[in-house]
């Protein structure tokens, strides 16, 4: 199985069998349905779902069906292979972001350090740390690029202040389980 983006990738370092918790297929809207595999007990930053792609919905609820039964298998042989070759290499932990199209890959002790430090941090701001990153980040690729819609030549181009900053905002998002920017609502299952 291979996830179609570095966001899916990041997941399987974190994949076990006693994480997976539901498996759901469901209509997002009419005629538009999807397959998700929900985890639990994943890392902050780490998305806890896995599963058709939101941009790309299946027509039918047995596409969707089948796109299920194929997740699961190739997740439980992902899990299977991870095991054994988890003997003979170390396993990174690396958190993605990603801004529009690019992909960032962040270190997992980062986020976790974020997130010991992070109430002292935030404790004078006023609104949330999400907020204050999604400020910022806007702020960063605003500055970037004037539309904020950069690129991976954008962000190597820009200068390296203003990367640090949107670094730090990349942190604070993953520390709130936010993995992308702009944000995207995913609609949650229907019951």
């Amino acid at each position: 199985m291979t996830p179609l983006s570095m966001l899916g990738m990041s997941v399987l370092a974190h994949l076990r069998e006693d994480n997976i918790d539901t498996l759901v297929v469901h209509e997002a809207a009419p005629g538009a349905w999807h397959a998700d595999i929900i985890l639990k007990d994943v890392p902050t930053g780490v998305p806890d779902t896995l599963g058709t792609p939101v941009a790309d919905p299946l027509p039918s609820k047995e596409e969707a069906e089948e796109a299920a039964r194929n997740l699961l298998t190739g997740l439980m042989a992902e899990i299977y292979t991870a095991k054994h070759a988890s003997r003979d290499t170390v396993q990174k932990d690396v958190r993605v972001f990603r801004i529009f199209e690019v992909e960032f890959f962040i270190p997992g002790d980062a986020i976790d350090s974020m997130l010991e430090g992070r109430k002292e941090i935030f404790a004078g701001f006023p609104g949330t740390p999400a907020d204050f990153a999604l400020h910022l980040l806007a702020e960063v690729c605003e500055q970037i690029v004037k539309d904020g819609n950069i690129t991976q030549k954008d962000w190597e181009a820009a200068d390296p202040g203003l990367r640090d900053r949107g670094v730090v905002a990349m942190l604070l998002l993953l520390s709130e389980d936010i993995f992308q920017f702009p944000p995207r609502p995913v609609p949650p299952p229907q019951a």
